[in-house]
Parts: C-alpha cells; structure tokens; sequence
C-alpha cells in the first residue's frame, strides 16, 4: 500500500528557518526538501512550461523513490477551458516534462472555479490526457461534485481530488485510478490554516481505506503559510504508520 504525503511547492520565503536552515541558497532547498518527504507538486508548471535545464535539475535531484506530481498549464485549464486546441496543448505540456522519466509520478489538472460543470468536455479532455501516466483533476465549482462526472473520470481511471478547503465540499470517492488529496485548509482559512491533528485524523482514515483497497494515494498540503503545510504533512505521516512510502 502506497501514501505519498507531501506540499504543494517547496519555494517559499517564509519557511526559514521552520524548514530551510538560515544561510541555505534557495539552490539547494529542493536537496533539502526530497530529503524530507518522498513527494512533492511542481506548482511552476502551472505558469510556465519548463524548460529542459529546470526540469534536468529535478530530475537529478531526487532520490530513487521519489515522486513528482506535476501540475498542468493553466493555459489548458484556465484560458482554453478544455475546449478548441486542448488535446495539441497536452501533448506540449507533456513533451515539456518527459525528461523527469520514472520520477514523474502524476498530473494534477486543476479547472478555474468559474467553470462549472459540462461533462462532455470533460469526457473529451480526459479521452486525450496520454496514457502510462496517472491523472488527477481538481474542480474549484462545486456544480462539479456529481455522480455523472465521478463516472467519467471512473471509467478513464482518472482521479477527482478530494478538498480540504473553506469554500468547496468534501466529496471522497474511491474510484477505479489513483486517490488525490488536497489541503487548502479550513475555518475559512484558505493557505493559512494549521490543522490540528484531531481535524486529520478522519482524513487519514479515509486515506488507509483507500490504500487498503490497493489504490495509490498522493496528498499534499497547499496550506503554505509561515510553513503550516510542512507541519501538518509530517503529522499526517505520523497518522499512516505501516501505510506510508518507506524512506
């Protein structure tokens, strides 16, 4: 059974001295991060394709069993909608991040929270996303958290994210592909919330039934500020043991 716990990015100011030691480049803070945790969201891909030399470095820097999820152009998802030119536009993206090899572990695809739900283009988007690789797709309206578009993504393997978030619902559906989940955070705290442990501990429950029925399950913490996110990740490892990836 499979967990990766990690954070949504590894690039933040405010994590020194919590988690970057004072004095380390920001060269070296990816060095220091696999170190920690088996997995991590490039976030940079979401605004930028990247270039050889970028994705080279994560490629070098990771460890054997680490794992990148990789998070697709808002080009895709925010200015074409999934609409005219998306399947082309995946290839590009896609071609853009093939030098990670082994170590690219998932796509998450997040749509903007000003579409709502049209489950043909959805069918459509998720008929060209390329096999041999596991996909994750995050919906910000909840007109999205119905039974039809669980049943798309179901029949293509594809994952709907499970939300920890102050403004969505948390909607946890174990389907035939990966489990992915997301903490934005609660109390209407969206980036700034620390979770206690006794708020994760229904999440880690959830999260060893599904790798109980043999799923592979990401989780990573987007709640960044002032290091929250590195906090509540190492807690939720320490919710999983015998569950978690073994470093």
């Amino acid at each position: 059974m499979t967990v990766r716990v990690g954070t949504s990015g590894w690039q933040y100011d405010d994590w020194r001295p919590a988690f970057y030691p004072e004095g380390m480049g920001t060269g070296r803070w990816l060095g220091h991060y696999v170190r920690q945790f088996p997995t991590v969201e490039v976030n940079a891909t979401f605004y930028r394709l990247p270039t050889q030399r970028s994705v080279q470095r994560w490629h070098d820097t990771a460890p054997d069993r680490f794992r990148y999820a990789v998070k697709g152009s808002r080009y895709i998802t925010h200015n074409l909608k999934l609409g005219d030119g998306t399947a082309e536009a995946v290839d590009r993206v896609v071609d853009a991040a093939a030098g990670l090899r082994t170590f690219l572990g998932i796509w998450l695809w997040q749509l903007p929270p000003n579409l709502h739900r049209d489950v043909g283009r959805l069918r459509d988007f998720v008929t060209v996303l390329p096999a041999g690789h596991q996909h994750a797709v995050e919906f910000r309206h909840a007109s999205w958290f119905h039974d039809e578009v669980h049943g798309v993504l179901d029949e293509h393997g594809v994952a709907p994210v499970w939300l920890s978030d102050p403004e969505l619902p948390a909607v946890c559906p174990v389907l035939s592909g990966p489990v992915y989940v997301r903490f934005h955070g609660s109390q209407g705290q969206r980036y700034h919330h620390r979770y206690s442990r006794d708020e994760l501990v229904p999440w880690a429950d959830r999260i060893r039934d599904a790798a109980e029925q043999e799923r592979d399950v990401w989780v990573f913490f987007n709640n960044d500020v002032d290091a929250a996110a590195v906090d509540d990740a190492r807690t939720m490892s320490e919710l999983l043991p015998g569950v978690t990836i073994d470093w």
